[in-house]
């Protein structure tokens, strides 16, 4: 079998390239693609998977911005081979992100929150080896180890029973129609640094690449799928010639993305999308687990198709 989208050390999961590799051997998968946020896999990635038999191609998954809907996207986006555009577009990213980071830091310290920059890097580095990856999501998994911290956010929400998920949703999460008051407050709010799909989309044509939408039952939830299904055209218009069935997607997002292949001939990707392994939870999943609502013959054609299009 195969997975289309999935995480490393390099990003946010536990497991090295080579381990993977060699878990993707034991598991008899045929195909794989090494997914990391922003980073694109390596050539040893590739080649050490070749020689063991299994295929694999340049993949990455670029965080990207909608900027006619105002919406963040997660873009997986595979080629046999990209140039150095779409590097230096990933680049800047991680690099602007990092930056984010450092100022959203700040910004807590100064209101009372225990957090050191120096000392959050290094846990960050002691745990995931990279900051090519780090993120927003981070910083919790950091403050909540200390209990002053922790009473704080109980304090400033209002909520006895607040948890690392919910103070993330709450604080450092762009959730504007929930939790106005507190994203006024704690948010950092920083010039746009991701590209832009019209961007994504120039770099998926020069690098002839499949260039799919991540987890849209997740990024739009349940109840946007209709008007998921309003904005789709864009997409389409502009070069977004994938959509991909997430592990967790439900039987009305899985019978919505067959209806948009057959309207607009694109490519379907399937994966597990797994990350931290606290994380395996009711939207992420262990590696190599695809929809169960698939059935096995729909699965040999979801590869197939992607193999005759990459």
């Amino acid at each position: 079998m195969f997975d289309l989208h999935f995480h490393s050390i390099a990003s946010d999961w536990k497991n090295s390239g080579e381990e993977i590799i060699n878990n993707a051997y034991v598991k008899k998968l045929q195909f794989i693609a090494l997914t990391d946020h922003d980073v694109i896999c390596s050539n040893d990635f590739i080649d050490n998977a070749k020689k063991i038999g299994i295929e694999s191609c340049y993949s990455t998954e670029i965080s990207a911005r909608d900027l006619k809907n105002k919406k963040s996207l997660h873009l997986t986006c595979y080629s046999r081979s990209f140039w150095k555009n779409i590097r230096d577009i990933l680049d800047n990213t991680v690099e602007k992100k990092q930056l984010l980071i450092i100022k959203q830091i700040e910004k807590l310290k100064n209101l009372w929150f225990k957090i050191e920059l120096n000392d959050f890097l290094n846990y960050f580095l002691n745990i995931w080896k990279k900051l090519e990856t780090l993120n927003r999501f981070n910083i919790w998994q950091y403050l909540f180890l200390n209990n002053d911290n922790i009473i704080l956010a109980q304090k400033i929400s209002w909520k006895i029973d607040i948890n690392p998920q919910s103070f993330f949703e709450m604080f450092l999460k762009e959730v504007w129609e929930y939790y106005q008051v507190y994203w006024l407050k704690y948010w950092i709010d920083v010039p746009e640094y991701e590209p832009n799909i019209e961007v994504c989309s120039k770099l998926a044509k020069t690098n002839n690449a499949i260039i799919s939408i991540a987890h849209p039952n997740l990024s739009f939830k349940k109840e946007w799928l209709e008007y998921f299904k309003k904005i789709y055209p864009y997409y389409v218009e502009n070069w977004i010639n994938g959509i991909e069935i997430n592990s967790k997607a439900n039987i009305e997002w899985i019978k919505a993305i067959y209806e948009f292949k057959e309207k607009y001939s694109i490519i379907i990707t399937a994966w597990s999308d797994n990350h931290n392994i606290w994380e395996v939870d009711n939207k992420h999943s262990d590696l190599w687990e695809l929809n169960p609502l698939l059935w096995e013959n729909d699965k040999l054609l979801i590869l197939k198709n992607f193999k005759n299009k990459l």
